[in-house]
């Protein structure tokens, strides 16, 4: 019942200014959600005009912005709803799950078939493993997690007691595992057996070097041999910090060496020059060195795998050894 020209009436285009049809939208949304008593018939409508004083506005008409505003809404509810429903459905594209093959729920976490040691070790490291993964300082270590781990140092230190000395990378490859996880492991063992397990001696480094020899079908003189270069290096102290498993690997290389080239070595009386270079692939730069007739066909990469070492390895522990050749094969090659 209000003029619309009256300049003391309270309208709502005074209170909310409006210049677009969208600010009409908005006004009249902002109205009925502070529940006014205005209606929509008091609000100005678009393509209107509006007298406010001596000035007059004209609002210009949009019908398709409060058209298309549901519309909108409704189609983001739409897109909203159908992204969640694929989300939540699983595709039929999806891979089928593999079938496991009957066997592989019977295969043990180390392969100690593949090291060639009694079952009876394989069946007491089995025990072991019942008994400490209960222990306080094992519980705390993720023993059920990490039982591959637990069980290949487990086997590392019966193998040893038993008589059968495996070196780790043997047993990484039968567990599966790294050198630090059974490192890890094999140290946290040695705390928690008892002392007959712990107390065993080093193991000797014939036990190795006949097993290499033997797998890779070596003479029966190189074994011993390559002991007896092991034993003179390391009392002349030449390979101090080296492990017994590259010092080993290095013997049989530099037996097997020396013997397919005995005869130019013996014209040098088996001394070399301090620098004599070396390939690194184990191989000595002599020059006008003379090779025997029926060499031993074996190379110093069959030894590296055979004693799971790296060529690196091989060729730092052979470069200590070259220089004191006369020393360490004096009297033990065939004549």
């Amino acid at each position: 019942g209000s003029n619309n020209n009256s300049n003391s009436a309270v309208r709502p285009s005074a209170l909310y200014p409006v210049n677009t049809g969208a600010a009409v939208h908005s006004t009249a949304d902002m109205l009925r959600r502070a529940g006014s008593s205005y209606t929509a018939s008091a609000l100005p409508l678009a393509g209107s005009q509006t007298n406010s004083g001596s000035e007059t506005t004209s609002i210009p008409s949009s019908p398709t912005v409060c058209a298309e505003e549901p519309r909108r809404i409704k189609q983001r509810r739409t897109d909203s709803s159908s992204a969640a429903g694929k989300k939540a459905t699983p595709t039929a594209e999806a891979a089928p799950l593999q079938q496991r093959s009957p066997g592989a729920e019977d295969k043990p976490e180390v392969d100690w078939k593949s090291l060639g040691v009694p079952e009876d070790i394989w069946a007491e490291a089995q025990g072991l493993y019942d008994k400490v993964k209960v222990m306080k300082k094992v519980q705390n270590r993720q023993p059920r997690r990490m039982k591959p781990a637990i069980l290949a140092a487990l086997m590392f230190i019966l193998c040893r007691s038993h008589g059968y000395p495996r070196t780790f990378a043997e047993l990484c490859a039968a567990a599966n595992v790294t050198k630090r996880e059974i490192g890890m492991y094999y140290k946290l063992m040695n705390q928690v057996l008892d002392a007959q397990y712990t107390t065993t001696e080093r193991a000797k480094p014939s036990a190795f070097l006949q097993r290499w020899c033997t797998a890779l079908d070596l003479p029966l003189w190189i074994p011993e041999a390559a002991c007896k270069i092991y034993e003179r290096a390391d009392e002349m102290g030449i390979v101090q910090g080296k492990s017994p498993v590259s010092i080993s690997a290095a013997s049989i290389w530099l037996v097997i060496w020396c013997f397919n080239h005995q005869p130019g070595l013996q014209h040098l009386d088996f001394s070399l020059p301090a620098d004599t270079p070396v390939s690194s692939s184990a191989m000595p730069n002599v020059p006008a060195l003379i090779a025997i007739g029926d060499p031993i066909r074996c190379d110093q990469r069959d030894v590296c795998k055979a004693a799971s070492v790296v060529i690196a390895t091989l060729t730092s522990v052979f470069k200590l050894l070259l220089p004191h050749l006369c020393t360490l094969v004096q009297g033990i090659l065939p004549s």
